[in-house]
């Protein structure tokens, strides 16, 4: 299975701006962004979305089309690197600062304090509904001796 990209070339420039992407990544000075350029920039975000969220999700149902969550998430991130990398033409965004902001999101998606706004799969999360039991449920007082039970007569 080929990797796949969570957001598309234009969902790039409704959120940077097409005139600020064609700056950024015109790289032959043609007038155009070059395709595989901005495309690495996507991969790149797709690439740290996905890893952050693999552990707790299946990152085979996570559908963009259908999880505005990843969407946004992914564009965030991605205009986080372009301000890094190019912040004399992202003037006023704080590539780090956005980075930030987009890690903590991405934490709080693990930690199962938010989730992606649907109820289909790949919700819930691995890390969610959890049973714990432990010992003898038809004996819940007695418990298996453990080597530091017994510490003699003090």
């Amino acid at each position: 299975m080929s990797f796949r990209l969570l957001v598309t070339q234009a969902q790039v420039e409704d959120r940077i701006g097409k005139l600020t992407v064609q700056r950024l990544f015109d790289e032959s000075n043609g007038g155009e962004a070059e395709i595989g350029v901005v495309e690495a920039l996507i991969r790149d975000g797709s690439s740290k979305v996905l890893g952050a969220l693999g552990p707790v999700y299946d990152v085979d149902l996570i559908d963009p089309l259908q999880q505005a969550e990843v969407v946004r998430l992914t564009l965030d991130v991605c205009q986080a690197y372009a301000a890094q990398r190019y912040p004399e033409f992202m003037r006023g965004i704080d590539g780090f600062a956005l980075m930030k902001q987009a890690q903590g999101d991405l934490k709080l998606l693990r930690e199962g304090m938010s989730n992606l706004g649907i109820k289909e799969p790949p919700e819930p999360a691995a890390n969610q509904g959890v049973k714990i039991s432990s010992g003898d449920p038809d004996q819940p007082d007695k418990f298996t001796r453990r080597f530091s039970d017994n510490w003699g007569n003090f």
